[in-house]
């Protein structure tokens, strides 16, 4: 196979060579092909530069063929077939790529130095348009049947569907877009002998034109252009009129035309970002689109010793051609290029080896070379059934249909395969076809939201708890409910504790402590009957999420001097450790101790038999509030008042890490840390932050429009946003994953139950996730 190619590439080189040797009369090196020589443009033409597939010039009545380096004066039109383009440009200034199926009017060329001046209309289509920067009374514009789009130094695409649309997007510079079926230049002719009054007015008509700035497209659709096209004609009839009545009287007519006018202004089309379609069409147009070209000033046929016409051709029509692995074309390419430049081309076509040519352009030549494609084995045939059967097929980015689909694909192509549907979780798969590929693939596609229940009336807060298959949570009211994982609702008890903004209940063994602003109660977890409730006032009472925790089959009950260790049965006070410099944390517990941070920001271990502080560890992390440390081996990890994150080495008993969440203010947090192998995750007032658990910067820039506090796991984290939406994202950069519409806000912690996700909604549901 690689011989065939390479002989095919000897045998043109060969023909290139010999031609060279003979009379230099400028003749083609293979065949008929038209002279090598590349002609300087004048300055009332355009060259055409590069270009592939069916592409003609229309010239007085006729239609040509498009030739690489031909000429293009005012009043010649180009179209473009199917899989085709043309690249032309003007001078040193402005290049126009003529995308398939267009058809482009040229009614101006003028590109002298200092003087440019082109006009395009754009008949059907899409172009797009790179023009160095203009100045002084220099312009490019662009014309279609229902916009004008005018424009100093930029980037930008037009498309047109004659009366039925126009788009305009712009990635560099501005475009002034005048959505009218003419321009304003006819109606300000028409005034010229005037009231000078009436002239500004109009004009100032045309510098009202919407701008269209890198980044915004503008759509002008059917609808809106009749609406605008009805206030042009009334403006229309105002300036005839004008321009039929007496100087003298034409004073009168000011109102009306003002008015006109701003009919006109009040139509202008909405503008929006710049979408990723256009985004990428116009990324086909580089800073180093234009080649550098000499013009002709003095007239006569004059030629470009600098660059040389270069032509490929594939036996194949459909393969695609390569340059720098830019694809340039599809079968063929025509180009031209400065002399003595190394062109890499390569060529892919679907059941064919890849193929590639590389040779240095010559002068005096046509570069032309021939590519043979060679035919891969016979392909293998592949099926792939989906359940449900409504699903989705993705095959490479393109949809493939529904439930089952089957091809025939060659060995060695890659397939990146997705299989998704609304409401359950989407798969992908990655498959390189070989001998060995089996030929059927059955994918079953899982639920995203296995089961959704109500479970409370109002947002449900805090974190949700578990015991075995059973889900405890309380609600922004007070409520404290308990259901099974498939939603059976078990038990519900009202209390006192409201408004509860994140206070939720704890396990301790076989019950369920619930702590708020006004009272604490102890119930069973399985029958929900009470086993002790007793007030809270004053420095008893729990606020900022700050509750009870668990030591042992003991619960930990923090108050604002101490702490007290209760029998969870009855609810006694056994004993009371007091904390000196006081506290408004949660207590966690590390090897049997008890860890909290007091008032002037030292962590303290406590032991629980002896009520001793056995290890002090000062730090700068003052006043924190109602939260616990969050411990995982021996490191821990809470925040100050004010956002000062501190980690602690428990076992060396030193400070190993301070960071502040935010330099530019103070952040107070409320809700437990969430911490994994790649950061420790916060969450206050709708933003999520991570920090690097060894060194505390940043992981990621901090996440707004955040609905609940993170869950973290294996190398995910989980957390619901303002918009509805369940979250997995990667726990490392924080970039999303997936994303999954929920139909509420999450308001609680997830919480992860054997490989299932629950997470509580501000609609006072319950939802079950399969996460992806």
């Amino acid at each position: 196979m690689k011989r065939l190619f390479h002989l095919v590439l000897i045998i043109a080189l060969l023909s290139v060579i010999f031609a060279s040797c003979g009379p230099n009369d400028g003749s083609s090196a293979i065949g008929e092909e038209e002279s090598s020589d590349v002609k300087l443009p004048r300055y009332s033409e355009g060259i055409v530069t590069f270009f592939s597939g069916d592409v003609a010039v229309l010239r007085g009545n006729t239609w040509q063929d498009v030739v690489i380096g031909d000429l293009i004066t005012s009043n010649e039109s180009i179209q473009s077939g199917a899989d085709s383009y043309c690249e032309l440009q003007y001078g040193n200034k402005a290049l126009l790529r003529i995308e398939e199926n267009t058809l482009v009017k040229m009614l101006d060329i003028l590109s002298e130095p200092q003087k440019t001046n082109v006009g395009l209309e754009l008949v059907k289509g899409s172009i797009l348009n790179k023009v160095n920067r203009l100045t002084g009374s220099e312009t490019f514009q662009v014309k279609t049947d229902s916009a004008v789009c005018g424009v100093r130094g930029t980037r930008f695409l037009v498309k047109s569907e004659g009366q039925d649309s126009t788009v305009l997007a712009v990635d560099e510079g501005k475009v002034a877009f005048i959505p009218l079926g003419e321009d304003l230049k006819d109606l300000e002719e028409a005034l010229k002998n005037s009231d000078p009054e009436l002239l500004k007015i109009l004009q100032g008509l045309e510098k009202d034109a919407l701008i269209v700035n890198a980044g915004q497209e503008v759509n002008l659709n059917s609808g809106k252009q009749k609406e605008i096209g009805d206030a042009y004609k009334n403006l229309e009839e105002i300036v005839d009129e004008i321009s039929r009545t007496k100087l003298e009287d034409q004073s009168k007519l000011v109102t009306r035309l003002e008015n006109a006018c701003k009919k006109v202004r009040d139509q202008m089309v909405a503008l929006k970002a710049l979408t990723e379609p256009h985004k990428e069409e116009l990324s086909k147009l580089s800073e180093d689109s234009l080649i550098k070209l000499e013009m002709n000033q003095s007239g006569g046929d004059k030629k470009d010793d600098a660059l040389v016409k270069v032509k490929i051709k594939v036996d194949v029509k459909e393969t695609g051609i390569f340059l720098a692995d830019e694809e340039i074309g599809m079968g063929d390419f025509s180009g031209i290029f400065p002399i003595n430049q190394n062109l890499n081309f390569s060529f892919r076509c679907r059941g064919y080896s890849d193929e590639t040519l590389d040779f240095v352009t010559r002068p005096g030549v046509i570069n032309s070379h021939t590519v043979a494609m060679t035919k891969l084995e016979e392909p293998v045939s592949l099926e792939f059934n989906v359940v449900p059967e409504d699903a989705e097929i993705f095959i490479n980015n393109e949809s493939m249909g529904k439930g089952e689909y089957k091809a025939d694909y060659y060995k060695g192509e890659t397939l990146s395969l997705v299989f998704k549907r609304k409401e359950y979780n989407q798969k992908k798969m990655e498959l390189v076809v070989g001998n060995n590929t089996p030929p059927l693939y059955k994918i079953e596609l899982i639920k995203s939201i296995e089961t959704r229940y109500k479970i409370a009336n109002g947002p449900l807060t805090g974190n949700l708890v578990n015991s075995g298959d059973i889900i405890v949570t309380a609600n922004s009211i007070g409520v404290v409910t308990a259901a099974t994982l498939k939603g059976k609702k078990l038990w519900s008890i009202p209390t006192i504790n409201n408004p509860n903004e994140n206070s939720f209940p704890v396990v301790i063994r076989s019950s369920i402590c619930f702590t708020g602003v006004k009272e604490m109660i102890i119930t069973d977890i399985k029958s929900g009957s009470i086993l002790s409730q007793m007030p809270l006032r004053g420095p008893q009472s729990h606020l900022f999420g700050r509750r009870t925790a668990a030591l042992g089959n003991k619960i930990l009950f923090p108050y604002d001097k101490g702490i007290m260790i209760m029998d969870p049965a009855t609810g006694e006070k056994e004993k009371d450790i007091p904390v000196p410099d006081g506290s408004q944390m949660t207590p966690s517990v590390y090897e049997g101790k008890i860890v909290i941070v007091d008032q002037k920001g030292a962590l303290l271990v406590i032991n629980p038999e002896t009520g001793a502080v056995e290890t002090k560890i000062q730090t700068s992390a003052v006043q924190p509030i109602g939260v616990m440390t969050m411990i995982s081996g021996n490191t821990a990890c809470f925040t100050g008042k004010t956002g000062k994150v501190v980690k602690v080495n428990l076992k060396a008993k030193e400070v190993v890490w301070e960071k502040n969440l935010s330099s530019e203010q103070a952040i107070a947090v409320t809700y437990d840390p969430e911490m994994g192998d790649e950061g420790v995750y916060f969450f206050s007032r709708g933003t999520l932050y991570g920090l690097n658990l060894d060194t505390g910067n940043s992981l990621f820039k901090p996440v707004k429009g955040i609905s609940s506090p993170p869950l973290y796991g294996d190398g995910r984290i989980y957390y619901g946003t303002l918009d509805k939406k369940f979250i997995t994202a990667d726990a490392l950069t924080g970039s999303r994953i997936s994303e999954l519409n929920v139909n509420g806000k999450i308001s609680s912690r997830p919480l992860f139950v054997g490989n299932q996700i629950v997470a509580g909604l501000d609609t006072g549901e319950i939802i079950v996730i399969n996460p992806e």
